[in-house]
């Protein structure tokens, strides 16, 4: 949720907002993210392994979240994801990493110290539900192919990997882990218990970075040249420059906005996004649509059902 949050923003809010490069960083970095899992999840299901866990967050003491977890009957794996490029330095001293730049260095925390961390807590929240101890690994998987990773004198550098790596190590892990700690119909649960305990982070970047209705770019955007000139024309809506027709580009349009404005939208806020100049007219659309309505007053709010969020 919160990347997606992040990618609709960048795409709705005017470049005049103080904190649209920052939004846009953001946004570029989640999708440089999501390239590089892309790449992760060839090379974990090239080894054979399809029943891990993506991005689970659990909200038990403390919150915490894991990029990937595979458990199996011997050993549980979990794998923080970094996707930096350059040259990078992991300090052995200070368990920091730093990537070189022309001007001056950037900081990250050791990402083996997070991924323990993760470690910690998840071996913490299953031994308070009563699941039985299995033997827990962590490491961290680096996907970025322009990084340069310099580990010499780190004490955990058979802990970080690049993601061509992974299918070996996921073979020398298999070898050494041999001995079954739960029974399949208790790991099937195990998984359904943690995939039932993800809870998406759901953060408010409206409030956040303190912005107003009229700092969001309203209109329809066209899925074909991305010009926000979509017009409804009889049952379908138009684009006012390339021509192209379709048929939902509404339903994405408010799918978007409620994304950033989970409290709802108004018939007079929905029709500014959709260009519409009648109450009437949205209410007909929406009464049509999978949104729901939340009130029965003017002051009433249409929003994404619960099962539409996205994460």
């Amino acid at each position: 949720m919160m990347n997606n949050k992040f990618f609709q923003l960048a795409k709705r809010l005017h470049s005049s907002h103080p904190c649209f490069a920052e939004i846009s960083d953001q946004a570029r970095r989640t999708a440089a993210g999501d390239y590089g899992e892309q790449d992760l999840k060839y090379y974990l299901e090239m080894s054979g392994c399809r029943d891990y866990l993506h991005g689970i967050r659990i909200e038990a003491e403390s919150v915490f979240q894991i990029d990937y977890l595979i458990m199996t009957r011997c050993y549980g794996l979990l794998i923080e994801v970094k996707n930096i490029a350059g040259e990078i330095y992991f300090d052995p001293h200070a368990r920091q990493i730093f990537r070189k730049n022309k001007d001056e260095d950037d900081v990250f925390p050791d990402p083996i110290l997070q991924v323990d961390l993760q470690k910690k807590q998840l071996q913490k929240f299953l031994q308070k539900h009563n699941y039985p101890n299995i033997p827990l690994y962590g490491v961290v998987v680096f996907t970025n192919r322009s990084g340069r990773l310099l580990l010499q004198h780190y004490p955990d550098r058979d802990r970080i990997l690049t993601a061509q790596a992974l299918p070996f190590f996921l073979e020398r892990l298999e070898k050494k882990y041999r001995e079954s700690h739960i029974s399949n119909t208790d790991l099937a649960a195990m998984r359904d218990f943690l995939k039932s305990s993800h809870r998406p982070a759901n953060p408010d970047l409206i409030a956040r970075y303190n912005i107003k209705w009229g700092d969001i770019i309203k209109g329809v955007r066209c899925p074909e040249c991305e010009a926000y000139r979509m017009k409804r024309v009889r049952l379908l809506w138009e684009c006012g420059y390339c021509k192209h027709r379709s048929g939902v580009a509404h339903i994405i349009a408010l799918e978007e906005m409620l994304t950033l404005f989970s409290g709802g939208l108004s018939n007079k806020q929905i029709q500014e996004v959709l260009s519409l100049h009648s109450a009437d007219a949205v209410q007909k659309l929406m009464n049509r649509s999978k949104f729901t309505r939340i009130g029965k007053t003017k002051n009433s709010k249409y929003i994404l059902k619960k099962d539409e969020w996205r994460n």
